[in-house]
């Protein structure tokens, strides 16, 4: 039985219609908290996560989100990169969706978070957290090759403990959908073995 708030897309496969509901303040506060705390394990991480979360889902979220929105906002005090607009999750064929960071009410929480904290006193969690981030991971990649992040294109995270399906589904534009179907189309038209 399919709820209300999913539907069937992609060859049966659930798809959310509605947004994702933000995290109260405390939860957030709380999960900020536990990811800047110097010293503890991934897996303490998750077990307090998913104590303080509605769900397993939630707690996911929660630690995958917030490190790169502070992550993000560390760099905008270091660079001018070319902020990331999307991200991408796998469905259950192992397929690569994106979507757009506002999907995700976690995150805009967190950008407001990771802001304020970065102008208070509190440097070492700011850091424990923003150091968690894979963005903050590619950038020092990139400056530790001599690149520098003013004008570097910032990817936005790529979820792997993250299904697609609980994000509502993107209509991908017409003017897109025509032209993927006549670069198909030509792809077909200049291959002899396909006429």
């Amino acid at each position: 039985m399919v709820s209300a708030c999913h539907r069937r897309v992609h060859g049966g496969e659930l798809r959310s219609m509605t947004p994702l509901k933000p995290v109260s303040p405390e939860v957030l506060a709380a999960a900020i908290e536990i990811l800047g705390t110097t010293g503890i394990s991934k897996e303490e991480t998750e077990n307090r996560m998913r104590a303080i979360a509605d769900d397993p889902m939630q707690a996911r979220r929660l630690i995958d989100f917030i490190p790169e929105a502070f992550g993000l906002v560390l760099l905008a005090h270091n660079g001018k990169p070319i902020w990331p607009t999307k991200f991408s999750a796998l469905d259950t064929k192992g397929e690569s969706r994106s979507f757009p960071l506002a999907v995700e009410p976690i995150f805009d929480s967190a950008i407001e978070a990771a802001q304020s904290m970065f102008h208070e006193d509190r440097p070492e969690c700011f850091q424990n957290i923003a150091c968690r981030s894979a963005i903050m991971g590619a950038a020092n990649n990139l400056l530790k090759a001599g690149g520098s992040i003013d004008g570097a294109v910032v990817s936005g995270p790529a979820l792997l403990g993250i299904p697609a399906e609980i994000y509502p589904e993107q209509k991908t534009p017409w003017l897109t959908r025509v032209a993927r179907k006549l670069g198909r189309w030509v792809a077909q038209r200049s291959d002899p073995t396909k006429r």
